[in-house]
């Protein structure tokens, strides 16, 4: 985040000063005001899914854990605009995740943020030939993580373009073990 403000600091322009110079205090609260808001939710569990040879073969892992779960939203953006960020850590660090859908209930939105995705190196019509894993949890109107559910889907589709007959995708809900 330091990293983030320092950045947003150095990009105010010079011009943005009144006629006096602009005062460093002045300066920070301009870059502060344009630095995403970053919230992160303690998960602290393992997840696993049911043994599958498709989705071993596929590269979806059976098992793994999610130390915490969050977002990055910008200043004057909302959860679902393109410049927020869904947030996971698996004990490695946070990273960035794609935020591919939710929905909104008046009160909370449900978010899906991307964990992972293997694609095949020559996708095959009718083949089951890209994994991929998802979180599900819910946020606050800014976007802030809220308690709740955590919900870990993984799913092996069909990635080729273009097929007349696609392969039936599958769903595995991985279940949080201890």
């Amino acid at each position: 985040m330091f990293s983030a403000l320092l950045v947003a600091i150095l990009a105010v322009p010079a011009s943005a000063a009144a006629p006096a110079e602009l005062s460093l205090s002045d300066a920070f609260a301009s870059a502060r005001a344009r630095v995403p808001q970053v919230r992160l939710r303690a998960v602290d569990a393992c997840f696993e899914r049911s043994a599958d040879a498709r989705a071993d073969a596929a590269g979806l892992p059976q098992r793994f854990c999610l130390k915490n779960v969050g977002t990055s939203v910008p200043p004057d953006a909302g959860i679902f605009d393109g410049e927020a960020t869904g947030l996971v850590d698996e004990g490695q660090g946070v990273r960035p995740g794609h935020i591919s859908g939710g929905s909104f209930d008046g009160r909370t939105r449900g978010i899906i943020v991307e964990l992972f995705t293997v694609d095949a190196p020559a996708p095959v019509c009718g083949k089951l030939n890209h994994a991929f894993a998802a979180v599900y949890f819910d946020v606050d109107a800014q976007g802030a993580p809220v308690d709740g559910p955590v919900e870990v889907r993984g799913f092996l589709i069909d990635g080729s373009s273009l097929c007349r007959t696609e392969a039936e995708s599958v769903e595995f809900l991985y279940r949080r073990v201890p």
